[in-house]
């Protein structure tokens, strides 16, 4: 399906915290998004409508590694009520900070039992050489 995502400028702020040694969080966290979801740099973690059916609220990642200058979050929601899914965002480990966002073209409806994997990845560069 075909999808926007955008890494947030709270979440652009977030990491140059975090790699510049000053106290910040990495990620650690998605949340399924309902309602409306726009992936753009001005999109803000109190902006987004969270789900709050079971499966698709904040959760941590089953997975957060950093291979070869990339940072890459797996998380799978597995529906525990019905639910209809505009997106997901990663989040930072207190989760009020957006790392990126991914909104689909279409709504995703789920039913009690159904599963997605969200897959967010980020390659570092050096743009100083």
């Amino acid at each position: 399906m075909a999808q926007t995502q955008a890494i947030p400028t709270e979440g652009l702020y977030e990491m140059a915290d975090l790699i510049g040694g000053v106290a910040a969080s990495a990620v650690k966290s998605m949340v399924c998004i309902k309602t409306s979801c726009t992936a753009n740099a001005a999109q803000t973690y109190a902006a987004i409508t969270k789900c709050t059916e079971s499966g698709f609220t904040v959760g941590d990642c089953s997975s957060v590694t950093a291979p070869n200058n990339t940072i890459v979050a797996v998380r799978t929601f597995t529906a525990g009520a019905t639910a209809t899914v505009l997106g997901t965002a990663a989040l930072n480990d207190d989760d009020d900070c957006i790392m990126g966002i991914a909104c689909w073209a279409a709504a995703l409806p789920m039913e009690v039992g159904d599963s997605i994997e969200a897959t967010f990845t980020w390659t570092l560069t050096d743009e100083t050489t």
